[in-house]
């Protein structure tokens, strides 16, 4: 029955798919283990000047991309304020934020593990 036929009287073929063999590439598809990183791994660094700068690092968040956010330059006030926004936020988003220094942050996304190691490598 052709396609215009089953638009036409709305029967749907019952017939069944052929028997298709596996290339090599399927093989090798099957057997490969699905990403389980679908993160970016791109990390903006940052140091927020008014409100909106605080926006662009939500939607930053938000398209799975880390933010390194600098501080340094802020008041106390100013300071608190863009921490209480970003808080609001990443708990919404599920995200993460971790403190690196006095004024200095990293926010990731869910799912985005960051390993703070201390140990030298030399």
């Amino acid at each position: 029955m052709s396609y215009i036929k089953t638009l036409k009287n709305g029967e749907i073929l019952t017939k069944k798919a052929k028997n298709r063999k596996l290339t090599p590439y399927d093989r090798f598809m099957a057997k490969k283990p699905p990403s389980t990183i679908p993160y970016s791994k791109k990390i903006t660094i940052t140091s927020p000047k008014s409100i909106n700068d605080l926006q662009k690092i939500v939607d930053q968040i938000k398209s799975k991309k880390g933010v390194m956010l600098d501080l340094e330059k802020a008041n106390q006030v100013e300071h608190q304020r863009a921490l209480d926004f970003l808080g609001g936020a990443i708990y919404s988003l599920n995200a993460d934020i971790k403190k690196i220094s006095n004024s200095k942050y990293l926010i990731t996304p869910k799912g985005m593990d960051i390993i703070f190691s201390y140990d030298n490598f030399d």
